[in-house]
């Protein structure tokens, strides 16, 4: 059996070329055709969604007796949910004899139709509102007992587009959480129209060409994945060749290197995999260093030292003193070195460990089930294979240095003692000092349970109560670290929603405001706005007004003032903020505060800001 496997599956050179030949297939493929085949696909996954709202819309039309329920209020609850819970609005208006308008029922708080699209003609309408894109299906129908015209619009989302954006306002495609990453709505014809059903086209779409990161179609990432895999299989069959012919230390320096040197490949050339595309690897979730730039990052370098660790634990555990064969100076080295990577590693184990909870935004409070998501899933994947790899490295690091110890293991304690304290000593400016020393203290504790059990000097037998007992002592290290940084970290969120409430609350600051907002009156404004239409003189009166009026601010908040003509075009303002959408936040989503004129919105739970309005006559 083992023959024919070997006779059907290729050889460890035939992996390679497989790695070689779909590494190769995965850059041409994005080359040639990934670049129109996603705007392709975007555009029939678009079109279908308009076609397949449109269409109930219509359906619903025929309905007349629903319709008539609906304009007479009469409708039944269930009715009313069955409605609000599509994925379009609906609105109902009455259209009397003299021109008159008036709404008789809609579905939807969000947005309504556009004023200028009660005198168009029946068909569909493509509008971009002051809150994101929609495509309008009009129809005016007759319905019995009804003597006015009805009006009935559906109001189909394309992009949602909020001028403050939260988890619940996000500006995004409707139809697809990821379209925002390839396409873009085209303020010009292209080769991309999305049709109303059986009309002209009602917009184009095109490729989405400014953005930070590329993102691959799904037959390109399989290909460059399974390249990458039948790569790190092909290594792992050079080790084990290596391991026959060389020996183990040779095989596992193989192994070892060709992983890293992999890894630090990716680091420096990251369009090669281009990672950066899935959502795993944002650093917006979690990032650490330069090294651990994101949850991906450190799950990818925790499997990869596992595997490093793993194979190094099958070549070496049936040898009890695996440094037996060096000669004694080399095993002198070998022990003084495993001593310093034995410290370091379990800083860095612990370190790790304290950097998920501290610098991520993934919730590892299992008493709030509701604040669990998949980030939280990956972040014990990451635990479970650094426990695993530590323990197992720290065996290996153990049968190194406990031979030139024997019967004398009291120095062992104590160079681990003064090697850390020495360590942390050198790093005395650190605020995270005070986090290792109870680490070294758990070290060497460590280093006590291993050498009573005496799992160095004879060959470790795998049990059952022995795993039980590393799992528990793991467990409980890992927990004590994770709930020392949630209360740390659940003690800064509560600083600043404390520091949010006191700032709202605070009516010196409200006072404050007021008193400069009275010297930004009609008559300053109305004698300085010509200033504001040039370049140079609108940057003066700019600082003027935020240096003079809002000193006191500059350190507590982002000050913008925005100026608009009468055509409510922007005049030199810093960014291309529209007045609609400020007008919007104000007259919509704003709160009034005890200030006239001055109101307030909450941005999150830890953010707000303050907005007022002039009209310079």
């Amino acid at each position: 059996m083992n023959q024919r496997l070997r006779h059907i599956l290729p050889g460890k050179y035939g992996l390679l070329l497989l790695s070689l030949v779909a590494i190769t297939l995965s850059v041409i493929f994005n080359k040639i055709y990934t670049t129109r085949s996603s705007v392709t696909r975007e555009q029939r996954l678009l079109q279908q969604y308009v076609e397949r709202n449109e269409t109930a819309f219509l359906h619903l039309l025929d309905d007349t007796a629903l319709l008539n329920r609906l304009i007479l209020k009469k409708e039944s609850l269930e009715e009313f949910n069955r409605l609000t819970a599509k994925s379009y609005g609906v609105y109902l208006y009455l259209a009397n004899a003299q021109g008159g308008v008036n709404m008789s029922f809609w579905s939807d708080q969000i947005v309504v139709p556009p004023s200028d699209v009660f005198a168009d003609a029946d068909g569909a309408y493509f509008h971009h509102l002051a809150n994101g894109y929609y495509v309008t299906v009009k129809r005016t129908i007759a319905l019995p007992g009804i003597p006015d015209k009805v009006l009935a619009f559906g109001m189909i989302p394309i992009r949602s587009e909020f001028f403050i954006q939260t988890d619940y306002l996000p500006a995004r495609f409707l139809y697809s959480k990821d379209a925002d990453k390839r396409i873009v709505i085209a303020e010009r014809p292209t080769q991309f129209p999305i049709h109303a059903k059986g009309g002209a086209p009602l917009f184009y779409i095109d490729k989405k060409i400014t953005v930070s990161v590329p993102y691959n179609d799904t037959f390109t990432i399989m290909l460059r994945l399974g390249g990458v895999l039948l790569l790190l299989l092909f290594f792992h069959l050079v080790a084990e060749s290596v391991s026959k012919t060389r020996g183990n230390w040779p095989a596992i320096g193989l192994l070892a290197l060709l992983i890293v040197l992999l890894r630090v490949i990716s680091y420096q050339y990251p369009a090669l995999l281009n990672l950066r595309q899935f959502e795993l690897f944002d650093p917006a979730v979690y990032g650490s260093n330069v090294v651990q730039r994101s949850l991906g990052d450190l799950l990818l370098n925790a499997s990869l030292f596992c595997w490093i660790v793993l194979f190094a634990w099958s070549k070496l555990s049936p040898l009890p003193r695996p440094a037996e064969a060096f000669g004694k100076p080399v095993r002198w080295v070998v022990g003084l070195l495993s001593l310093c990577l034995l410290i370091y590693s379990t800083f860095i184990f612990a370190s790790v460990i304290r950097s998920i909870v501290a610098d991520s935004k993934i919730s590892f409070d299992v008493t709030d089930f509701s604040s669990l998501n998949r980030y939280t899933v990956f972040g014990f994947v990451v635990l479970a294979c650094l426990s695993i790899s530590y323990y197992y490295f720290t065996q290996l690091l153990f049968r190194l240095l406990f031979p030139l110890f024997e019967g004398r293991a009291y120095i062992i304690y104590f160079a681990i003692s003064c090697a850390g304290l020495i360590y942390l000593t050198a790093r005395s400016g650190d605020p995270t000092v005070l986090f290792y020393l109870p680490v070294l203290l758990w070290l060497l504790a460590y280093t006590w349970l291993v050498n009573r059990q005496g799992l160095i000097f004879s060959k470790i037998r795998i049990n059952i109560a022995g795993i039980l007992f590393w799992i528990f002592v793991f467990s409980i290290s890992i927990a004590a670290i994770m709930l020392a940084e949630n209360k740390k970290a659940e003690l800064s969120r509560r600083k600043s929603l404390a520091y949010k409430q006191i700032s709202q609350a605070d009516p010196a600051s409200e006072l404050l405001l007021n008193i400069a907002l009275r010297y930004l009156d009609t008559d300053f404004l109305q004698d300085n706005f010509y200033r504001f239409k040039d370049l140079e003189k609108s940057k003066e009166i700019r600082d003027s007004i935020l240096t003079e009026n809002y000193s006191g601010y500059l350190n507590k908040y982002d000050t913008r003032l925005y100026v608009y003509d009468s055509a409510h075009v922007g005049i030199n303002n810093d960014d291309g903020q529209t007045y609609d959408d400020l007008n919007t936040l104000l007259t919509v989503q704003a709160h009034p505060t005890s200030i006239p004129g001055l109101f307030f919105y909450e941005t999150s739970f830890d953010k707000f800001i303050y907005i007022t309005k002039r009209d310079v006559p």
